[in-house]
This record gives C-alpha cells, sequence and structure tokens, in this order.
C-alpha cells in the first residue's frame, strides 16, 4: 500500500471499516471522512508512502462495578468510540507524534528517563517503552497522527484506549505481532502505575484491547482469564447510551480509596487479601462482630462485591449458551448494587448528586418505555449507561433532549479491540 490517501477512496476501504465499526455502507461514511482528515493533514507534513492505520477502542463495563480490585469478574466490551492514529516507521529512534488536538512532540527511544516537563501523555509512552525493554521487546521510532472520540472523564478508558494504540503500534511495526493482548495489558497498567502514579487495574487495558463483549475473572490476576462472549444479539438488540453529568472528579479521591480500604478491612478480618477469599456464609456468621471492626458501610460493600461477582459468573455463563434473556435484568441489578450497596452514585455535597438524580429520572421514563441503566464506571461523579432496545431509540434520545437537557453519547459494540486497520 504505497499511497494510503488513494486507498482510503476505495471500496476495500470502506468494507473493512464497515467491518471494523459494525455500520452499513451508508453510516461508515463519517469513519470514511475521518480516516480522511487525519491522512490529508498527516500528508502535508510527512510522506505517505507505507503509511499504516491503526485503532484502539474505548470500553465500557457492562456489570462487575468496582470487583476488579478484589480479584473478582467483570463483564465489558470494546465500543465504536476509539483512538485511530496513521503511523510511518522511521529509522531515527524518535518517536514524533501529533495529535489533531494538540501540539507535536518527540521521545527519544534511547532516553526513556521521565522529565520534569513530561506531560501525562510522553510519560505513558515512556513508560511503555520501558516495559516493553524490560520484557526483552524491540522497541523503534515510529513517526504518527492521531485523533480519538473517546471521551475524558466518562468511564469509558480514554488513557488505556491511547496506551493499548500505542502497543498495537509498536507490536505490529517492531514485534512481528509477537506480543499478547494481555502483555501489552501488562504495560499500559505498568506505564499509568510507575509513570503516572495512578494505582489502576487490568480491566481498562484489556477490555480495550481484546475487543467484542469479554468476561474477566481476576481470580489469578497475574494471568486473569479472559474470554470472549458472543454480543451479536445484544450489538443488534440494543444502543447504548452515556449521560455525563458533567461533575468533577478532582476532590473524590477520598471516595474512592475508600471503596478498596473498606472492602480490604472486611477480607482482613477473615485473614485474607482480597474478596474473592471471603462468602456470603462468612459475612452472616459474624455480622456483629464485622459491625463492630469495620463499620456497617464496609460490610455493605462486601456484601456488593460477593453478589456482583456472582451476578457476573452467572451472566457470562448464559451468555456463553446463547441464552440473552436476563441480559437486562443483570444490568439492573448490578447498578442498583452499586446505588445501595457499594454506595457510589453519590457525593458527599448534597447539592451535586448528578449520578443519582440522572439515574432516578431514568427510571422514572423507564415507567413507560423500555430501557435499563446504571451508573458507568468509578462512580460519585461521571456518567450512567443506559441500555435501550433499537426501537425505543428515538423516544429515548428525545427524553435525553427534552427532560434532562444534557448532553449524551450514543455507542454500539464492536468487535475488534486494539488493531491495524489497514
Amino acid at each position: 500500500m504505497s499511497n494510503i490517501i488513494e486507498f482510503l477512496k476505495s471500496q476495500e476501504a470502506k468494507e473493512k471499516l464497515m467491518s471494523l465499526y459494525n455500520l452499513d455502507e451508508q453510516a461508515v461514511d463519517t469513519q470514511v471522512k475521518r480516516y480522511q482528515k487525519l491522512a490529508d493533514a498527516f500528508a502535508e507534513v510527512y510522506p505517505v508512502d507505507n503509511a499504516s492505520f491503526f485503532s484502539s477502542s474505548g470500553r465500557i463495563e457492562i456489570i462487575g462495578n468496582h470487583t476488579d480490585h478484589q480479584l473478582g469478574r467483570i463483564v465489558a466490551a470494546s465500543i465504536d468510540m476509539d483512538t485511530i492514529a496513521i503511523v510511518t516507521p522511521n529509522a531515527d529512534g524518535k518517536i514524533h507524534v501529533k495529535s489533531l488536538e494538540y501540539d507535536e512532540f518527540t521521545i527519544d527511544v534511547n532516553d526513556l528517563a521521565v522529565k520534569e516537563d513530561d506531560s501525562r501523555t510522553v510519560k505513558l509512552i515512556k513508560g511503555i517503552l520501558e516495559r516493553f525493554v524490560q520484557n526483552g521487546r524491540k522497541i523503534g521510532g515510529f513517526t504518527t497522527f492521531m485523533t480519538t472520540t473517546v471521551l475524558s472523564a466518562a468511564g469509558v478508558s480514554s488513557s488505556a484506549s491511547f496506551e493499548m494504540l500505542i502497543c498495537a503500534i509498536l507490536n505490529d511495526l517492531y514485534n512481528n505481532n509477537e506480543i499478547s493482548t494481555l502483555e501489552c495489558a501488562k504495560a499500559g497498567q505498568w506505564a499509568e502505575n510507575n509513570k503516572w502514579d495512578k494505582k489502576s487495574g487490568l480491566l481498562d487495558q484489556l477490555a480495550c484491547a481484546t475487543g467484542g463483549m469479554i468476561t474477566i475473572d481476576f481470580a489469578n490476576y497475574e494471568n486473569p482469564e479472559v474470554v470472549k462472549l458472543d454480543s451479536k444479539v445484544i450489538q443488534d438488540k440494543y444502543d447504548f447510551f452515556i449521560t455525563p453529568t458533567g461533575e468533577d472528579h478532582s476532590a473524590l479521591d477520598g471516595e474512592y480509596t475508600a471503596i478498596t480500604v473498606e472492602m480490604k478491612a472486611i477480607s482482613q478480618f477473615f485473614g485474607k487479601e482480597y474478596l474473592k477469599d471471603v462468602s456470603m456464609d462468612d459475612i452472616m456468621a459474624n455480622l456483629p462482630a464485622l459491625r463492630e471492626k469495620a463499620g456497617d458501610r464496609a460490610v455493605l460493600r462486601a456484601i456488593h462485591f460477593i453478589t456482583e461477582t456472582e451476578r457476573v459468573r452467572k451472566l457470562a455463563a448464559e451468555v456463553k449458551e446463547h441464552d440473552y434473556t436476563n441480559f437486562e435484568k443483570a444490568v439492573t441489578d448490578s447498578g442498583l448494587s452499586s446505588w445501595r450497596f457499594l454506595q457510589n452514585c453519590a457525593t458527599p455535597d448534597p447539592k451535586h448528586q448528578g449520578i443519582a438524580l440522572f439515574l432516578a429520572m431514568n427510571e422514572i421514563y423507564f415507567q413507560n418505555h423500555k430501557g435499563v441503566c446504571r451508573v458507568h464506571g468509578g462512580g460519585f461523579a461521571g456518567s450512567i449507561l443506559s441500555v435501550i432496545p433499537k426501537e425505543e431509540s428515538p423516544a429515548f434520545r428525545a427524553f435525553l433532549k427534552d427532560v434532562l437537557k444534557n448532553e449524551y453519547y450514543e455507542i454500539h459494540m464492536r468487535d475488534a479491540g486494539s488493531v491495524k486497520v489497514f
């Protein structure tokens, strides 16, 4: 492929994008124009000979809220919000990155020390490169222009999408695509943990990189079990809506930390490191002592973890058998558990309860319409996820515009994670 711009005009390119984004021929034109815009911007500065396109999806969490850090289970899915990049390799040992939204920067692959003025993006790339070297993988230079539709601060994993894009590029250009999805995910997590000081788990990276709807069992954290689920029926039946509340996470670090601390207090009562080794029978046999030792909210959060992990196990088993009858109920029950037991749908500030309010308005709407909703991601501030049968989507869009009067984002599952497109 000597000229990517000419290729983007072909029917073959259109069909590849239709397959990637699960779109028909008419709807895919928006994506074709998006790729063409990026290629044209790149061509103004660099030659496009031997250029390639890569895409890395965002993700939604379907059920399994706040279970990964206690080695539980989740169901998540990649979505059509993605980060795309046009890339050419170079031999100068430098990585040149330009986003359509931000200024260009350069990283020397022979100098991975983090500098005081390095941006978060530079730190993440350096961290991934360093981890690749530690793992005995090859690294090298490339030039890329990027753009993204993955929302930030909405629980759809904009950072992980970017990290897995970088891994996919390095894997293709310098490692013959021999690096596993799990190793790439761990490289992204390592970069966040060690270069950005964000103590994230593996959920985001695995969901972005793997593609499709997946279930993850974190019981063996070093080698979590990732199973792809057949999501075609769900993709064909439902539209998914992310509704941001517009509230700020910055003052809520203590609320997120408290979830882990309180869950740990329950597991430590039983001499266990993680809640995955605590049962409901354990809770019921020791309730007064647990209340005294850890407090009522900690017990409620442990109850959420135990019931949520079982809920994931049950839904994953059903979907494996192509049984989708309980999908809406599983999402509803998971969301209610987060609201009632995990208690991550409200903030300490009574004037700012956006997630709880939007969930309540959705539930009132669903008294006369089909659909379900839940808090999305970490909670407290951020967004909610609504799962709407496709025939109900026009009415739901009107509800969002006329009642909530809030911005929203309609998203769809896609089967590919972090991939070379063409």
